[in-house]
């Protein structure tokens, strides 16, 4: 575990000093409540690309709830990561998304962190992803992250973007 962070029951709590401002982030990363499932659902719609219906995230919540987690600051939902187990020790992350003024404070690492937890204590090693061929800031995300492009999904999104599936095992 990280220095910066503190194991407390299910919960993580990341302490970190953000910019010259000195202020203090308290961040709770923790499993997705059903409660929580319209913030995430607007900070999905605000982030990401793809529209998803309310019932896929509760499916995904009800299916997985160990695989959803939020990060949180009070009650602020800040980021979440989605992912499940796709077959017997394999998983996929379905999807990773943290607000733009809480960005590149290490929340998109420590949920990632925590799901890769998650994953290995139910006996999954191997996890996949895809990842829009354009979006060179999540591949370098990723790619930091151990995660190797496998192969290019050609129009997967809606919108006829291609994407890239990444690997990586654990």
């Amino acid at each position: 575990m990280d220095s910066e962070s503190k194991h407390i029951g299910r919960e993580y709590c990341i302490e970190g000093v953000i910019s010259c401002y000195q202020i203090i982030l308290r961040m709770m990363v923790h499993r997705l409540s059903r409660r929580q499932i319209p913030s995430v659902m607007e900070l999905a719609r605000s982030t990401l690309t793809e529209i998803y219906s309310p019932s896929t995230f509760i499916a995904i919540q009800e299916q997985c709830p160990e695989g959803c987690l939020v990060a949180a600051e009070g009650e602020n939902v800040i980021g979440f990561i989605m992912g499940m187990e796709t077959k017997p020790g394999k998983g996929k992350i379905l999807m990773l998304a943290v607000r733009p003024e809480f960005r590149r404070q290490g929340i998109g690492s420590m949920l990632l962190k925590s799901l890769l937890r998650q994953f290995t204590v139910r006996g999954i090693f191997s996890i996949t992803l895809e990842t829009r061929a354009n979006n060179t800031a999540a591949m370098a995300f990723y790619r930091a992250h151990g995660f190797e492009v496998k192969k290019i999904v050609p129009k997967f999104y809606t919108d006829d973007t291609d994407a890239y599936e990444m690997c990586k095992s654990v």
